[in-house]
This record gives structure tokens, C-alpha cells and sequence, in this order.
């Protein structure tokens, strides 16, 4: 019997056979198997199956390892993107109502431009086109509809703030080349507050006589010695009594537009004079054809008497 455990028995050829010896370290029984030589094929396919089997088992359960923590990975990841989109929803929500504000003092800046407003047809047409693609961070339907609807708000803000850098561009445009006519037009009140208004422009009844008579200004009353203040950039070319006026400061504004201050107590500048809107011009008083102190403010155009009111800006007065 060979000391390798494998003794050959019967005939050569077809029907030959082996045993197997499996020979204990520790002396105890010796087991043998007598194989056939028909079976040792279909033995080795079976042990070459089974490494195969164990092998692919083994591969298997570490992908599926692998996936498991990948898995928990993307959760994690996703879960993190959320609150991103969360964050950055509520950032661009505070954008665009900062943006509609803007669109509110654009609208503003542009009528003191002497432009037109935007109506919200050309302004939706100007931020109107392609939207660009967001980008693709994740395959989960969920979040990924998410990014798409914040990244087209996102280019929708853009385009939005885009429109306006170009419409306050145009109103800074307008506001340059129009800048000595809007200096030159009265849009501020001719005494600082408080004051109040005692008669408007308009029909009214005399105070003296009771009949209806028209009120060609605006009376501000206040305390006697109030400054008086030139409501534009102008010259001075009147100084002096005035009839029923009293004591009166008249001012060219250029483009035929003149103001006129009456009741006055005293006066601050002289013919010929050139004047800032916001000097002082002179002190309110109750000089002349006067029920009280207050100054009588009026505003013309080519001769014609205007509402002042239309003209001033942050009115509280009656602009009809």
C-alpha cells in the first residue's frame, strides 16, 4: 500500500478503482473509500462547482455589504441635501421679496425720471427665455425635482435683477441729462415740519368778504418767524410789497416756471439772487391782505397758476 494514502486495485483499464486512506496524525482508525475511475471526473466537476459556488457566495455578500453601506450612505446624503434645499428655498424667497420691493422704487425712481413704468406685460417678456438646466447631484425623483424647481427660481431672480440693472441704468440715464430741469422744479414744501395746511388750491370762501373766490396756492401755516424755504433752484427776481400779498419772494425756475411766497415778515435774499432748493429764503409773517401768520405758496407755468401739491413729492396736501 503507498505511504500517499492511494492503493490501486482490480484490472487495468475500464473498471479500474481506487482507495482512498485517510490515515489519522493520532493513531486512531484509519478510514479508506474505494472510488470507481468513473467518478473522479464528475468529483472534480463537483469540487470545482463548489469553489465556484463559495467564491461567488463570498463575492456576492460583499457587494451586497458594499451596497448596504453605500445605501446608507446616499440616505445620508440625500437627508443632507434636503435641508440644503430647504435653506436655499427660503433664501430665495427672501431674494425675490427683496426684488419686488426694488421693483416698487424702481417704479418711483423712473416717474421722477420722467419715464414711463414698466407695466408687468414688457416686464414679463423681459425676464422671460431659456431657463438654464440644473445640474444633475442625485438620482432621487424627489430631490431632484426639487433642484430643478429652485434652480428655475433661481434663474428667474437672476434675469429678474437683470431687467432692473438695465431699467435703473436707463432711469440714471434719464435722471443725468434731465438733472438741471428736475433741480429746477419745486418738489419740496416751503417749510419744514410741522406745519399745517389752511387752505387749499382751489374755490374757497373769502375770509374777509365770505364769497366764493378761487385760491390760487397752497397757505402752510406756522409760527411767525418760520424760515421760509425755495422749494427749487432758481433767481430770485422779486423783492417786495405786493398789494394784498404783503411783503412777497418771487423766484424764475427757468421753462417758465415761477414761485411765489407772500405774507412774508422778512426776506433773507435779494433780486437777482441765485438760490438752492432748501435755502431759506425768507421768514413766514401775516404781512398784507392776512387772517393769520402763514405763508401763501403758489406755483405757475407760463403765467398759469398750478396745484402746487401736484408738483411736491412725499405730499400731504390735496394734489387734485
Amino acid at each position: 500500500m503507498p505511504d500517499q494514502g492511494v492503493e490501486a486495485s482490480g484490472k487495468e483499464g475500464m473498471g479500474k478503482r481506487y482507495q482512498l486512506m485517510f490515515v489519522p496524525d493520532d493513531g486512531s482508525q484509519v478510514r479508506s473509500f474505494r472510488v470507481s475511475s468513473s467518478w473522479i471526473p464528475g468529483l472534480l466537476t463537483a469540487g470545482v462547482l463548489a469553489v465556484i459556488f463559495v467564491s461567488a457566495s463570498t463575492v456576492s455578500l460583499i457587494n451586497t455589504h458594499r451596497s448596504q453601506n453605500e445605501l446608507r450612505r446616499v440616505r445620508v446624503e440625500n437627508a443632507g441635501l434636503r435641508e440644503h434645499l430647504e435653506d436655499f428655498s427660503v433664501r430665495i424667497d427672501d431674494a425675490l421679496a427683496v426684488a419686488q420691493e426694488n421693483e416698487s422704487m424702481e417704479r418711483e425712481a423712473r416717474l421722477l425720471a420722467g419715464l414711463d413704468p414698466v407695466d408687468d406685460q414688457t416686464r414679463q417678456l423681459g425676464v422671460g427665455g431659456p431657463l438654464a438646466p440644473a445640474p444633475r447631484f442625485t438620482d432621487d425623483p424627489g430631490i431632484r425635482h426639487e433642484l430643478v424647481d429652485q434652480f428655475q427660481r433661481l434663474d428667474e431672480l437672476e434675469q429678474r435683477l437683470a431687467f432692473q440693472t438695465r431699467s435703473y441704468e436707463e432711469t440714471l440715464g434719464a435722471l443725468d441729462s434731465n438733472r438741471e430741469r428736475l433741480d429746477h422744479t419745486p418738489t419740496i414744501e416751503p417749510l419744514r415740519r410741522p406745519f399745517a395746511l389752511s387752505s387749499g388750491y382751489g374755490w374757497r370762501q373769502d375770509p374777509f368778504t365770505g364769497d366764493e373766490v378761487y385760491h390760487y396756492g397752497l397757505d402752510f401755516r406756522a409760527p411767525i418767524g418760520t424760515p421760509v424755504r425755495a422749494t427749487a433752484a432758481g433767481k430770485v427776481t422779486f423783492v417786495g410789497v405786493r398789494g394784498d400779498y404783503g411783503l412777497t419772494v418771487l423766484i424764475d425756475h427757468g421753462n417758465g416756471v415761477e414761485t411765489k411766497f407772500a405774507h412774508l415778515e422778512s426776506t433773507r435774499c435779494h433780486e437777482g439772487d441765485r438760490v438752492q432748493r432748501g435755502d431759506i429764503i425768507a421768514a413766514l409773517g401775516s404781512s398784507g391782505r392776512s387772517t393769520g401768520p402763514h405763508v401763501h405758496y403758489e406755483v405757475r407755468v407760463n403765467g398759469v397758476a398750478q396745484n402746487p401739491a401736484r408738483y411736491i413729492v412725499n405730499r400731504d396736501v390735496d394734489a387734485r
